[in-house]
């Protein structure tokens, strides 16, 4: 598969779409299969791991999956709670605050041109510019918030 194009999808589909709707956890069924996309239990012709491990070398492969995971899982930490942010058809976006106040925006450009646009929060702000198919992951420091 074409990695950008997949990386982006996964990215809508699992990470930004889903947190926007409530959802609290994204769950990926295959940890790690092999070369072989196995053992394989049907349900997918072309299921995958997170990783990849090579049989014959052990060698552990990321996948794509391994990537859109961990745009989530190393800045938004247990207990982070979503946070407002506007959205529009060519950047699609989630934002949350952690419990020790930092601020994580996951953003995806969807547009074949680049996306320039200016985070807002509070009384800081500054400008990221993606180039088309971009996903990236933005964290800044803030006040540290109680559980809510």
């Amino acid at each position: 598969p074409d990695w950008g194009k997949t990386l982006g999808w996964m990215v809508d589909s699992l990470l930004i779409a889903p947190s926007r709707a409530g959802s609290r956890g994204t769950i990926l069924w295959n940890l790690a299969l092999d070369e072989n996309h196995g053992p394989h239990l049907g349900g997918c012709g072309d299921c995958r791991g997170v990783v990849t491990i090579d049989r014959k070398t052990r060698k552990i492969t990321r996948n794509v999956e391994y990537y859109v995971l961990g745009h989530a899982s190393r800045f938004v930490r247990a207990g982070a709670r979503r946070i407002a942010s506007n959205e529009d058809s060519s950047l699609a976006n989630v934002a949350f605050v952690n419990p020790d106040g930092s601020r994580v925006l996951i953003a995806h450009n969807r547009d074949t041109t680049s996306a320039s646009v200016v985070v807002r929060d509070g009384d800081r702000a500054f400008r990221i510019t993606l180039p088309p198919g971009e996903v990236a992951t933005f964290v800044w420091p803030g006040s540290a918030v109680s559980p809510g």
